[in-house]
């Protein structure tokens, strides 16, 4: 446990030598991900829990800072069975080098989150802030396009009153998902 101790303490400190490629850049992107949403039940005969899964897009632009750093906003869509996300995000991400071409990276993000049922308005959606952590890696495969693979850990607590049956409300305690980011460097 020791020596994993001492190689994310050297990750933290360590220069720029295997991190060429990212000192300032700006790129854009899709994301594809599958969302599990953790929901929460509230009517008249009690409560009842149970986990959906969704897919969806986002759209990114991000900005490196040095080469350990990067700052990054993002617009997200995900569709479930019965309702829809939408999401806005802003992170910032610490990133680790493994080699010229690939790094780790872990962060923390911040944002809000539009639930909204089929066949309703959007004024009848919740909106709640979200936070939550990230972490993942990420590799060029040319100099301006890469890949990333990530997992984000955000709580939540995104309200929505439903009209029937009558009395029922439901809450959403996670938004966790996957996701496959494509970057293109400009």
């Amino acid at each position: 446990m020791k020596s994993y101790k001492q190689i994310f303490i050297l990750f933290l400190f360590s220069g720029n030598v295997l991190a060429s490629g990212t000192s300032s850049e700006t790129h854009y992107g899709i994301s594809l991900m599958q969302q599990t949403a953790e929901l929460e039940i509230i009517h008249s005969l009690g409560v009842d829990r149970k986990t959906e899964n969704g897919t969806g897009i986002a759209a990114y632009l991000e900005k490196y800072y040095s080469t350990k750093y990067r700052l990054n906003a993002s617009l997200g869509f995900i569709s479930y069975d019965e309702f829809y996300i939408l999401e806005s995000i802003l992170s910032i991400d610490y990133l680790m080098p493994l080699t010229a071409k690939s790094r780790l990276f872990a962060g923390i993000s911040t944002g809000a989150a539009m639930q909204t049922f089929e066949n309703a308005d959007a004024s009848d959606g919740a909106v709640s802030f979200i936070y939550g952590v990230q972490l993942g890696a990420m590799s060029y495969f040319e100099y301006d396009k890469m890949f990333e693979l990530g997992f984000r850990l955000r709580p939540t607590r995104l309200e929505t009153n439903v009209e029937q049956p009558q009395g029922t409300r439901v809450e959403v305690d996670s938004l966790n998902e996957i996701y496959v980011n494509f970057w293109v460097k400009f």
